[in-house]
């Protein structure tokens, strides 16, 4: 009965505080890009602690606290200590978060140096994108959801605040806030990958998360379960140029799209193919099957994959 009472009486205490300015002030850092490909700046530092039912690890996430996209410092070294297995010959520089996708930018021998683009317009996975209407509906889960519901137990959150609801996804989330309010100036509603700073709607204050855990149990997720424990956040200045690489996009809503159509179209042309063949029109044969490849090329090439010409 005391745990489902906590988090009514906070509700309740924060709700009769005034929003600080810091809520509804945007930060004076610049945005990102709207384009994939450009010159990219991150003013804030988090040392996260990742532990999964599939990988664990330390990591270094740098926020942009305007438009909340995010980059994975030294990223190859982090993905290896995370389990990721090698690719002979490729080398990843950077990995970035943007509202919807990952860019994941290195060098590879078959492509030279190019940023490869995946979701572009597909959403993320939680705790990669996370929206107002998705922040405002988790806060207004928290009104049926049984705070006796989060998990108990976990290392270092004794005696901080915590939330405990649901997204539209099935994943049960919990947060754990340090006591107070954060100075940091941002109208996105969470800075950071489930740990950083969160809007609190209900309250009208920022928050700092310092434990996150997330349940995918009643989710198709290959991941059942993950929790992060915000270690440092600290500001910093850091720039990331991304202009000398070409862009593939070819794992974007637009690219996939083409491809998808194109194949659907690929058991008609064959049958088509074939009719010539048999009355021995050998040459529409060849012509028909040469555009229907031509134009396959030129989706390649326009979503930035190698063609072999």
């Amino acid at each position: 009965m005391t745990r489902r009472l906590i988090p009514i009486l906070l509700v309740s205490l924060l709700l009769a505080l005034p929003a600080r300015a810091e809520f509804s002030t945007p930060s004076s850092f610049p945005p990102n890009p709207a384009s994939a490909i450009g010159r990219y700046g991150f003013d804030l530092a988090l040392r996260i602690e990742l532990q999964s039912d599939r990988a664990s690890g330390p990591l270094t996430l740098l926020v942009n606290s305007r438009d909340g996209s995010m980059a994975l410092d030294n990223p190859h070294a982090s993905l290896w200590a995370l389990g990721m297995e090698d690719i002979p010959g490729l080398d990843i520089h950077h990995v970035l978060f943007r509202a919807g996708e990952f860019l994941v930018c290195g060098r590879h021998p078959m492509v030279g140096e190019a940023c490869l683009q995946i979701g572009g317009g597909m959403g993320l996975p939680y705790g990669l994108d996370i929206g107002e209407a998705f922040a405002r509906e988790f806060y207004e889960s928290l009104r049926w959801t049984d705070q006796d519901g989060a998990p108990v137990g976990v290392e270092g959150t004794g005696g901080l605040g915590f939330v405990h609801g649901r997204g539209s996804d099935g994943t049960y989330l919990t947060f754990w806030f340090d006591p107070g309010r954060s100075t940091v100036d941002t109208t996105v509603p969470f800075l950071g990958p489930g740990v950083g700073i969160a809007k609190d709607y209900d309250a009208g204050v920022n928050r700092v998360a310092r434990h996150f855990f997330v349940d995918f149990s009643l989710t198709d997720s290959p991941v059942r379960w993950a929790a992060m424990q915000l270690v440092d956040l600290s500001h910093v200045e850091r720039r990331i140029d991304l202009s000398r690489y070409r862009l593939i996009d070819a794992f974007s809503l637009p690219g996939l799209g083409g491809a998808i159509a194109l194949a659907r179209e690929a058991p008609a042309i064959g049958a088509q193919v074939r009719e010539f063949e048999a009355i021995g029109a050998d040459e529409m044969a060849e012509a028909t099957a040469e555009a229907y490849w031509a134009r396959v090329r030129a989706h390649a090439a326009e979503h930035g994959l190698p063609t072999g010409e």
